[in-house]
């Protein structure tokens, strides 16, 4: 392929991150990304963000230091930090700042997200990410299917550093900006594979431990906003090892979906599940928010996940 031809298909814009093409925009693009998002390359970002964890209850792991030790005061705002500083909640907040930063230079040449504000992304991405963190064991392995951009996976691996966290999505120029954020970030426990979860944990498939995404051996399963429950179940929950949790983060639908599905999570191997429901919200904003798990007490039928096709043709419920 001549270097012309070559170049065209790559402005061209196909399903895959090219790293040439990025580091070109994000030099070129750095002066409309400052002016588009000021909190996000300043020190403002990471008092937002506190602020934002504080009003919705998102308790950030502590370090092992005093409380005089702590980079937050006891309002919740930001002390000045020592860029050295080891605190882990310091940590936390500024791993997330310089995640939105590489998220919302990345988003400027690519279409990752339609959360593009900093307020916005400190609460419906991050808070809302960081909802299901107390309910993931400590040095779990986890499973985030369809993580789009990265949500849950990169704030529960910046927030959680005990855990490992895998994460699948179907389209390669976010699986490729996943890998690239962990590797900005260096987070060694994180990942991201690219491929169809329902393809990948089909029993043929997960015979030849393809990427690691190896059927029944996850202790938590997440899924944020991706399909409805009747569809989601199906292709997360062949993943959930016995004992382990299939998590579900859905929006004003969960409750709807929960009542159609919680008779039926048992042909999968699930219990009965549990809902629970929650509103975000910062200054007038509030947004409903629910979360559903179900816990698998038995080994989930071979026969499962069945194609997407059929999935969608033919839901559990």
């Amino acid at each position: 392929m001549d270097k012309k031809k070559k170049d065209k298909k790559i402005i061209s814009g196909e399903n895959r991150f090219d790293p040439r093409r990025a580091r070109m925009g994000f030099a070129q693009s750095t002066r409309e990304v400052k002016k588009a998002s000021p909190a996000v390359l300043t020190e403002d970002f990471p008092a937002l963000l506190s602020e934002i964890f504080l009003e919705n209850g998102i308790v950030i792991p502590r370090g092992s230091g005093s409380e005089d030790d702590s980079p937050l005061h006891g309002n919740g705002t930001v002390k000045p930090g020592r860029p050295d500083t080891e605190d882990t909640d310091y940590m936390v907040l500024r791993n997330l700042s310089s995640f939105a930063a590489i998220l919302i230079e990345t988003n400027s040449l690519f279409n990752l997200t339609a959360i593009k504000e900093p307020e916005e992304i400190a609460l419906l991405h991050f808070a809302d990410s960081l909802k299901i963190s107390d309910d993931i064991p400590k040095g779990a392995r986890v499973l985030d299917i369809g993580s789009g951009a990265g949500f849950p996976a990169v704030p529960l691996a910046v927030a959680r550093p005990d855990i490992k966290v895998t994460a699948i999505d179907s389209t390669g120029k976010k699986v490729d900006f996943i890998n690239r954020a962990a590797k900005q970030l260096q987070l060694s426990n994180l990942s991201a594979v690219c491929g169809r979860a329902e393809e990948l944990l089909s029993t043929v498939i997960a015979q030849n431990h393809i990427a690691g995404i190896d059927r029944g051996s996850f202790d938590i399963v997440t899924a944020r906003a991706v399909a409805d429950l009747g569809i989601l179940y199906e292709i997360c929950f062949p993943a959930v090892r016995t004992g382990g949790s299939f998590i579900a983060m859905k929006a004003e639908k969960g409750r709807e979906e929960f009542s159609r599905g919680s008779t039926q999570f048992s042909k999968l191997g699930g219990n009965g599940g549990t809902i629970s429901e929650y509103t975000l919200k910062h200054k007038d904003e509030t947004y409903s928010r629910s979360i559903i798990t179900v816990t698998k007490i038995e080994e989930t039928p071979e026969i499962y996940p069945r194609s997407y096709g059929t999935i969608r043709k033919k839901p559990l419920f």
